[in-house]
């Protein structure tokens, strides 16, 4: 009866440690970074962008979703966003889970804003250049303050040679609203959810020692015939956890999705890429782990098989 509460507790606790393994590998800078590149964030993201673009920025601006894809993708191509994402990840997480005292992150933004202007501005001169020649009336009141104009002024036309020029003001006064750099200091906010991370860690850390205690001290007092016990426990714990990743983390995922809030909330999808990620990532971790509790349980298995105690052979006496 102990012995079978011990094997039920001892699956108990390897199941919460492999969790608990999961989600530590995510404070991991290079394998977050590694595992985003594996689940192509960078390509999730840029496909549901024209999803998260309000129609209403287009109506008087001449550019269309496409325009500003096209403009966002060039600014900030694969290579960029997870140069990005590797320095914000490793600036964030050593704070957030204690192994930094200071908080210190700053991304400079102006090769980002020089390649978007000169993207914009191009596309912009597209656009112009398919415009229809202004007539008389149309050439006095021609201006690009209201963004593109209705129609293309004549090559003889002497404001003609400064098109490229009044775009390339134009798309600078919107860039000049956006800052320098990206920059992180501490907020309550942040202490808050720092606060929260370490004691997730620490609750993780305590499971690991007691799951280490209950499994040296099964092994310890049964020595030779917990083989059996381990083997079963193992096998059955990594199974579950495979089983898991299968079915569980789907369900999750559609837990927090469908928690999030919908109503004029333009980038659901964009989060629901990044939880999506973020799971992906804790999946291929268990998954991983899973197998090797399987082969440990095949290993003790084995162990039972070749060890295993045997009774002693009873002996006839002779006449």
């Amino acid at each position: 009866m102990i012995k079978s509460f011990f094997s039920l507790l001892l699956i108990v606790l390897l199941f919460l440690s492999s969790l608990g393994y999961a989600a530590h590998r995510v404070k991991d800078p290079d394998f977050l970074t590694e595992q985003a590149r594996n689940a192509n964030l960078y390509g999730r993201l840029t496909t549901t962008l024209p999803k998260t673009l309000d129609d209403k920025m287009f109506e008087s601006s001449g550019f269309s979703k496409e325009d500003l894809t096209d403009v966002v993708t060039a600014a900030i191509d694969s290579t960029t966003f997870y140069s990005f994402t590797e320095a914000a990840a490793q600036a964030y997480l050593p704070w957030l889970t204690g192994e930094e005292d200071n908080l210190s992150f700053r991304y400079d933004l102006a090769p980002v804003k020089a390649t978007a202007r000169d993207r914009a501005v191009d596309r912009m001169l597209a656009r112009y250049a398919a415009l229809p020649l202004c007539t008389s009336e149309q050439v006095k009141a021609w201006s690009t303050e209201q963004g593109l104009p209705s129609c293309q002024l004549p090559s003889n036309n002497v404001r003609s040679n400064d098109v490229a020029r009044l775009f390339g003001e134009q798309v600078d006064t919107f860039l000049n609203q956006l800052p320098p750099a990206i920059g992180a200091t501490e907020n309550a906010q942040l202490r808050e959810i720092r606060g929260k991370v370490s004691l997730v860690l620490r609750a993780i850390q305590l499971i690991w020692i007691i799951t280490f205690v209950v499994f040296f001290l099964f092994l310890a007092l049964l020595r030779r015939h917990a083989f059996l016990s381990l083997a079963f426990v193992f096998l059955l714990t990594g199974l579950v956890e495979a089983l898991f990743g299968l079915v569980a983390w789907d369900w999750v995922g559609k837990l927090v999705i469908d928690s999030m809030p919908t109503d004029g909330n333009g980038v659901l999808p964009v989060a629901i890429d990044l939880v999506t990620t973020v799971l992906d990532v804790l999946k291929r971790s268990l998954s991983t782990l899973s197998v090797a509790l399987i082969v440990l349980g095949a290993a003790f298995l084995f162990c039972w098989i070749f060890f295993r105690p045997r009774p002693k052979s009873s002996t006839v006496p002779s006449r």
